[in-house]
């Protein structure tokens, strides 16, 4: 009571204050509404994706997602991991972070059963280069584009940090598909080409949990080349509309 004798009618600034005694049941009530909010901060604080243990998790599909993104036209200074964060405009950086921030992120989670792949191929030159980066391996990553690219950057030079990111070199697109489709101790999964040409997604997802891979063009599409690898591998034509 004397403490509402010293703030009734006092001034904080320009604020009158009215103070009055509160009930059991009014504290009570209080606390367990400050205890939520508690809950729901911690819960929220700690996602997976930054290397620590978070209360949210999303279920984990159990079968495997692999995503594949063919890249045309790789400047070498993107190849070597030598290209600058603050234009990812060039090579078509940008385009592979968001690639990898739609497929790995959920909210305040990573997916863990989802491989994001890129097929870099340079300008005149022959080779492909397949980076990775797997979402059951994946840590410190965040959503943002910068942070992306500078574990890109990271794994280009060689510099493997146990970030889930890994470089693979091929002689051509044809073989690097093959690679990337072989089984993983298990039945073969299903290679799906994002086509406008293709039947309904819908009707061509396999229903078996054997996984699935599908490969789409980055802003060019693909080439005749592709196309032709594409077939050679056994792929599946689907669209999305």
């Amino acid at each position: 009571q004397r403490a509402v004798d010293c703030l009734q009618g006092q001034y904080v600034g320009d604020r009158y204050l009215e103070a009055s005694l509160s009930s059991g049941r009014e504290l009570r009530r209080a606390r367990e509404q400050d205890d939520a909010i508690r809950r729901g901060v911690a819960e929220l604080a700690a996602p997976p994706f930054t290397g620590q243990t978070g209360a949210v998790r999303p279920p984990v599909p159990s079968d495997r997602r692999d995503f594949v993104v063919f890249c045309h036209a790789t400047p070498p200074s993107v190849l070597a991991g030598e290209f600058a964060v603050d234009d990812l405009g060039v090579g078509r950086v940008d385009l592979i972070a968001r690639c990898v921030s739609a497929a790995l992120f959920c909210s305040h989670a990573v997916r863990k059963s989802v491989r994001v792949w890129f097929l870099l191929q340079p300008e005149a030159a022959p080779g492909v280069t397949a980076v990775c980066c797997d979402g059951g391996a994946a840590r410190w990553l965040r959503p943002d584009e910068r942070t992306i690219a500078l574990a890109l950057r990271r794994a280009l030079r060689g510099e493997g940090d146990g970030s889930g990111w890994s470089v693979q070199r091929f002689d051509g697109v044809e073989s690097a598909l093959r690679a990337l489709v072989a089984a993983d101790g298990g039945a073969r999964p299903s290679l799906l080409a994002l086509h406008l040409g293709g039947a309904p997604l819908a009707e061509v997802l396999p229903t078996a949990s054997e996984g699935v891979v599908l490969a789409m063009g980055d802003h060019l599409g693909f080439t005749e080349g592709e196309e032709a690898a594409l077939d050679a591998v056994g792929a599946t034509r689907a669209a999305l509309g």
